[in-house]
């Protein structure tokens, strides 16, 4: 596909659509930068995409650059103000500059307009626990997994909050149960082996960690 994009962008560069395909395949590879660069050329030929505008916001923030997703956000705010992508990406912008109140606002704004959907719960939750919330954290967490049963990523989540505080056997379980649900969920794991080496399990930490390097050799 990458080679069918750039095959019509050589012809034509104003071809929005394969600039938007090529950006979408490098900002799902890790290439955020050049994933930027190819979808501002598609938003410069349609200026009222509201779908690639979010694209250049994720990227941004990917970048480490949340002031810059802000502003992309921004514009889109008015047209989508009850969005929960919009209210979910203005709360992360909002948490990398430290603005914790003012994120947790958003992401619950979120939640309540899309409450299928895992990722406000996620980064919700990390405010929380950035706040000393850990009961309202882990409540959350459980309204999650209501919501959303039989999530891997949920599972996920209830392991790395027990994992900040040091709770280990429930990590791990969290973090089975994940795999038992999604056994390609590299970021479950990761946090499994890594988990298995702080409790001292080393054997098996290796094993898990070796399972995640021939899986996949660029994670984490």
């Amino acid at each position: 596909a990458r080679k069918n994009y750039r095959a019509a962008i050589s012809h034509d560069a104003f071809n929005a659509d394969a600039q938007l395909g090529l950006g979408t395949l490098f900002f799902a590879s890790g290439h955020h930068s050049k994933a930027l660069t190819h979808l501002n050329r598609a938003l410069a030929q349609r200026k009222t995409d509201t779908a690639i505008a979010v694209m250049i916001a994720r990227a941004q923030l990917a970048l480490g650059r949340p002031a810059a997703a802000r502003k992309a956000i921004k514009r889109l705010s008015k047209k989508m103000a009850k969005s929960a992508e919009v209210r979910f990406l203005l709360g992360r912008a909002d948490e990398e500059t430290g603005k914790l109140k003012r994120a947790a606002k958003h992401y619950r704004a979120a939640i309540k307009s899309k409450p299928d959907i895992f990722a406000p719960y996620l980064h919700l939750s990390r405010v929380l626990i950035k706040q000393k919330k850990k009961k309202d954290a882990f409540a959350l967490l459980g309204e999650a997994k209501k919501a959303i049963p039989n999530s891997a990523e949920v599972h996920n989540a209830f392991g790395e909050a027990f994992l900040r505080h040091r709770k280990y056997d429930d990590a791990i379980a969290s973090f089975s149960e994940a795999l038992r649900l999604d056994s390609g969920l590299n970021s479950a794991a990761f946090n499994l082996g890594s988990t298995l080496r702080r409790q001292g399990n080393t054997r098996r930490a290796i094993d898990r960690l070796e399972q995640l390097e021939q899986r996949d050799r660029e994670y984490p």
